[in-house]
C-alpha cells in the first residue's frame, strides 16, 4: 500500500515546492506595490494571491482598488463583491465597508437593516467608523428605531478611541443636540480632549465654549490661549499658507483678534492684533 502512494505523494509534494515560492513572491508584490504607495499597479499580483490565498487581507486590498479606481476604472459592484468576501472572513475594516455600501447604496441596494448588521460585526471588534456610524444609525432610526440613549453610547464608543476628528464630532453632536440629547457639559469635554490632541477646529470651539461659558465656567485667559493656538495652527512662522487655509482657518484668526482686543492692553498683544490685521486683509505676513 506504500508503495501504490508512493507516486502521486512525491507528484504531490514536488508540487507544492514548486509552486510555494510562486505564491510568496505573488503575496510580497501584491503587498509591497498596495503598502508602497502604487496601488495602481497592485490588481494583477493581488488577484493572483488573493486566488492562491483567499486572505481576507487582500481581499478588502482588492475591493479598495475597485472602489478607489487604482490603475482600473471605478467599479463599486466589484469593491463591494470583495469586500463582502473579506467581511465573511471576519475582517473588521472590510465589515466596516460593507456597512457603509449598504447605508449609501454603493455597489449596492440601500438596506439599513444590512448596514446596522454589519455595522455591529464591525463595531464588535472595535472598529470607530463602524461605532460612529451605529450611532448615526440609531440617531436617525434608520434600520432600526430611533434611540438617542443608543445612539449616545455608540457615539462615545467611537469617540474613545481619541481620534481627534472623532472627538470633535462627537462632541459638535453633544453642542447641537443632533441625534442626541443636547449636552454642553460633554461637548466642552469631548472639545478639549481634541484641542489637547492638537486637533485646530476643536481648539477653536473649545476658546468660544470658554469664552461664553458654555459648558464650562467664563475663562477669557484660557479661552485666549486656545484661540492662540488654534490661529497659529494656520499662520505659522511664514504668514498664511493657502493651501492648509482651510474653512476654519480666517474665522480662527478673527476670534482671535476679537478675544486679543478684549484682553488688557499690552505692546505683545498691539503687535499680535497688527499682524492679524495684516493676514486678514491680505497684506501680507
Amino acid at each position: 500500500m506504500a508503495s501504490f502512494f508512493c507516486g502521486p505523494l512525491v507528484l504531490a509534494l514536488s508540487m507544492l515546492c514548486c509552486a510555494a515560492p510562486v505564491f510568496a513572491d505573488e503575496l510580497e508584490d501584491c503587498q509591497r506595490l498596495y503598502n508602497g504607495g502604487h496601488r495602481d499597479q497592485a490588481l494583477a499580483p493581488c488577484l493572483r494571491a488573493e486566488k492562491s490565498t483567499r486572505s481576507a487581507s487582500i481581499q478588502f486590498a482588492l475591493g479598495h482598488i475597485y472602489e478607489r479606481g487604482y490603475g482600473v476604472p471605478v467599479d463599486q459592484q466589484k469593491a463591494f463583491t470583495w469586500y463582502m468576501r473579506a467581511a465573511r472572513q471576519g475582517h473588521a475594516t472590510a465589515q466596516e465597508a460593507v456597512g457603509f455600501a449598504y447605508q449609501q447604496g454603493q455597489g449596492t441596494a440601500i438596506d439599513h437593516v444590512q448596514a446596522r448588521t454589519w455595522y455591529l460585526k464591525a463595531g464588535a471588534q472595535d472598529s470607530e467608523g463602524a461605532q460612529f456610524a451605529l450611532g448615526e444609525l440609531y440617531g436617525k432610526g434608520l434600520g432600526v428605531a430611533a434611540d438617542p440613549h443608543q445612539a449616545e453610547q455608540w457615539f462615545l464608543k467611537a469617540a474613545n478611541h481619541h481620534n481627534p476628528e472623532m472627538m470633535r464630532s462627537v462632541a459638535d453632536h453633544f453642542l447641537r443636540g443632533e441625534m442626541i440629547e443636547r449636552d454642553p457639559e460633554k461637548a466642552a469635554i469631548w472639545f478639549k480632549n481634541a484641542a489637547v490632541a492638537g486637533d485646530a477646529p476643536a481648539q477653536l470651539n473649545f476658546a468660544m465654549l470658554l469664552n461664553r461659558g458654555l459648558g464650562v465656567p467664563v475663562d477669557k485667559q484660557a479661552a485666549l490661549g486656545w484661540f492662540e493656538r488654534a490661529a497659529q495652527h494656520y499662520i505659522g512662522r511664514k504668514g498664511l499658507d493657502p493651501k492648509t487655509c482651510t474653512a476654519e482657518c480666517y474665522p480662527a484668526m478673527r476670534y482671535f483678534m476679537l478675544a486679543l482686543k478684549e484682553a488688557p492692553a499690552s505692546k505683545g498683544n498691539r503687535t499680535k492684533i497688527a499682524r492679524l490685521d495684516s493676514l486678514l486683509s491680505g497684506e501680507g505676513p
